[in-house]
């Protein structure tokens, strides 16, 4: 379930068992749509868990006009564990939303929530700057909910991995 006006407190930590169903979550999706072999890493750093995906053999190739020159490594999963409250304030009319509520209700809110960022690894060179720049996938990069099935990457992992199936190498 997804709660929107959901206020970040305090990060909580990952058990064993927990990483374990997030790395199989995200293996399941980058497995169904990958069509190259891509190394799994999970860590655990401080309060987030990530999951990295690697190529193999990492790729560059260039864009369709030759003018870029792209590095692709592959794509990580950070993911955060968060408690909170729900914000009963509309900042816009700056009044309560709910009368009967408080404005931090902590009641209602979920006992914790995840938070999940997919970040590209590589490098992408312009033809006229010739500074590295990363990568950004075109979607949302950024996704929250309090079950792992909330965390919806599917779209851009297919997209990423399209892309990269059809690519010409250099």
């Amino acid at each position: 379930m997804r709660y929107g006006k959901f206020v970040a407190r305090e990060k909580m930590s990952f058990s064993n068992e927990e990483i374990s169903k997030i790395a199989n979550y995200f293996s399941t999706i980058v497995n169904k749509y990958a069509q190259e072999p891509y190394s799994i890493m999970v860590m655990q750093k401080g309060d987030s868990v990530v999951v990295k995906f690697y190529l193999t053999v990492a790729r560059t190739f260039r864009n369709r006009r030759g003018a870029r020159i792209i590095g692709y490594k592959g794509f990580e999963f950070t993911l955060y564990k968060q408690k909170g409250y729900l914000d009963n304030w509309d900042w816009c009319k700056d009044e309560k939303i709910d009368p009967t509520k408080e404005i931090k209700d902590y009641a209602s809110a979920p006992e914790y929530q995840y938070s999940c960022y997919l970040a590209i690894t590589g490098k992408e060179i312009p033809y006229r700057g010739r500074n590295e720049i990363t990568i950004t996938p075109k979607g949302n990069t950024f996704e929250f909910g309090t079950e792992l099935t909330d965390l919806d990457f599917t779209k851009v992992v297919k997209e990423i991995c399209e892309v990269i199936s059809v690519a010409i190498c250099d």
